[in-house]
């Protein structure tokens, strides 16, 4: 987990995002404010990322996305086998800021 919380203070300043909390030794919390690009609403929203690992391990087990109009399992199932939280998360930001 302290490689991801490293990394956050840099990917704050890129990607909007607001707000992170480690749970606990496996749970991490991620709040972006995005506002999206097009579509007939741009008024800023809040996109929650929980992210879920297998403890003792820095293998993602799930994640949970909440704030996109659409339902995101199919991008969450096949980023957790993949194990990539860079992947998911600049997918998800993507599809927020198209304003899906």
């Amino acid at each position: 987990m302290d490689r991801f919380t490293a990394s956050l203070a840099l990917h704050r300043s890129l990607h909007s995002l607001e707000s992170f909390e480690s749970v606990s030794e496996n749970e991490l919390h991620l709040t972006y404010a995005i506002t999206p690009s097009s579509g007939p609403n741009t008024k800023r929203r809040k996109i929650r990322v929980v992210l879920l690992f297998v403890p003792n391990t820095r293998q993602l087990a799930d994640a949970q996305i909440e704030g996109l109009s659409e339902d995101p399992g199919d991008i969450v199932g096949a980023h957790v086998q993949a194990n990539d939280v860079p992947g998911l998360l600049a997918l998800v930001l993507s599809r927020a800021r198209a304003g899906l």
